[in-house]
């Protein structure tokens, strides 16, 4: 019976002594892995009934994966908590969780050192394994909920896709809270590839040990990316090694090719979109030419629908809500909801994202509808308006935010990150450039430069803290507003 998970033992046996995971100074064979793997499901067999959540509250490590793999080995979900939660947020989440057991870092070796006195029952493909947290519409994280099925189907769509295989090296940027960075580690553990991870983001620390270990796949964020470019040029080093870059979470803006290609010159930049809840929608092969703007097309096993608010499908390169079918989708959400999340009666579901389908089966898309602002009567996606300003030479990053406005309903705030912080972009210039790019309705009113952008755990642009420190109910900080 198959799960995720299931072959760190054969590959164990293959070669007890090579290195299955390396962070940092901390370098674990295939052997210790596949052991530490058995005693953790043991264990937590031992503890609680098949398919309760168990937490998982460790930072990035060893630790995390092989507890990991072991409460999926149990057939048990694991819960994974993210170290940086308020107190009051972690509380609000175990209540609406109700975690059996919680495994930390005091708990680790304890449970790995218990003897194995019978053997665990393998899982079901249909059992859930995993309960990751994103972003909800109420008080707390949608906790989506994943089998091992839809797992399993999407590794075999990323190996087909992007060629992985056991003779790679998979270097993961970013925190194993973050599903990009957990499912590629987990999956190059699942085919036997070597896993590098850090304990955290620090591109220098990131090239460093790309060169060590001849990384050949980097999984990371276009914003992680940006930041290994900008310090390898800075550094002057090149990395022959890396062969594939998969990024997702935001369309890489690809104005960077150039520079790519001088750091990373066999390397090439694979996206993919999907969520957290769909696993992939669509994909961007490695040999493929196709329009920057386009996120790809539906890889095989996946279908693509467009339709309109009354759920009826829209004509051809006609913008309306995306919705995905295929193996890969997630179960329902253990906690949280969101309302752009719906179902259909046919298994079709959609995450509230918006786009269109040209002639050819690629996808473009537009925004997210939470995200959407509405402006004298007009929709603005923020996406748009972003993807304009950050392709002007002097803006690293961009963000846009709908105000309220009594005249237009909202108006436009777009913040922005300067390339050099020592040299001002002029607003004049950046308005200019949005007037000839955008649609007059969709030019920023106001624009507001940020010297210190906070990103998330998984790299992307923190919206929710930019927003709070933009417009705060009183005080300030260390923005400079540009009407």
């Amino acid at each position: 019976m198959a799960f995720v998970g299931d072959k760190v033992t054969a590959h164990a046996g293959k070669a007890r002594q090579a290195a299955a995971l390396i962070c940092g100074s901390q370098s674990v064979t295939r052997g210790i892995l596949a052991e530490q793997v058995v005693q953790i499901a043991f264990a937590v067999s031992r503890r609680v009934v098949k398919g309760a959540p168990v937490g998982v509250d460790l930072e990035n490590g060893p630790e995390f994966l092989a507890t990991f793999l072991g409460i999926a080995r149990a057939g048990c979900k694991a819960l994974v908590f993210d170290p940086n939660w308020p107190t009051g947020l972690r509380q609000s989440i175990i209540e609406a969780t109700t975690p059996a057991i919680t495994i930390d870092a005091s708990t680790f070796g304890e449970l790995t050192e218990q003897s194995i006195v019978e053997t665990v029952a393998d899982p079901s493909e249909a059992d859930a394994f995993y309960v990751g947290f994103t972003s909800g519409t109420t008080g707390i994280p949608k906790g989506f909920r994943r089998s091992h099925a839809s797992w399993l189907e999407s590794f075999a769509v990323a190996e087909h896709a992007f060629g992985l295989s056991e003779n790679d090296v998979f270097l993961i940027c970013g925190s194993l809270q973050h599903s990009l960075h957990l499912f590629g580690a987990v999956h190059a553990l699942h085919i036997g590839a070597l896993t590098v991870q850090l304990k955290e983001f620090r591109p220098v620390e990131v090239l460093r040990q790309t060169g060590e270990h001849r990384a050949t796949v980097l999984y990371c964020t276009p914003t992680q990316l940006h930041y290994l470019i900008k310090t390898a040029l800075a550094r002057k080093e090149v990395f022959p090694s890396v062969r594939c870059i998969l990024t997702s979470g935001a369309k890489w803006r690809g104005l960077e090719a150039e520079e790519l290609r001088r750091c990373f010159p066999a390397a090439t930049v694979s996206e993919f979109y999907g969520a957290s809840e769909t696993s992939f929608i669509t994909v961007v092969p490695q040999d493929a030419e196709l329009p920057v703007a386009s996120v790809g097309r539906a890889p095989p096993g996946v279908e693509i629908s467009i339709r309109d608010a009354d759920g009826a499908i829209v004509n051809e390169r006609e913008v309306g809500r995306v919705w995905v079918k295929s193996a890969m989708l997630f179960d329902g959400y253990e906690c949280g909801e969101s309302g752009d999340t719906r179902w259909d009666d046919n298994g079709w579901l959609t995450v509230g994202d918006h786009g269109w389908v040209d002639e050819k089966g690629l996808l473009y898309l537009t925004g997210r509808e939470n995200r959407m602002i509405i402006t004298s009567a007009v929709n603005v996606y923020p996406e748009e308006v972003e993807r304009v300003l950050e392709a002007h030479p002097q803006v690293e990053l961009a963000a846009v935010f709908g105000v309220d406005e009594p005249v237009r309903g909202q108006k436009i705030v777009a913040a922005f990150k300067s390339v050099d912080q020592e040299l001002e972009i002029e607003i004049q210039v950046l308005r200019r450039w949005c007037r000839r790019n955008l649609a007059k309705e969709k030019v920023p009113r106001t624009f507001i430069s940020v010297s210190d952008w906070p990103l998330t755990q998984g790299g992307k642009t923190n919206l929710e803290t930019l927003r709070i420190r933009l417009f705060p109910d009183s005080g300030s900080g260390s923005e400079k507003v540009c009407n």
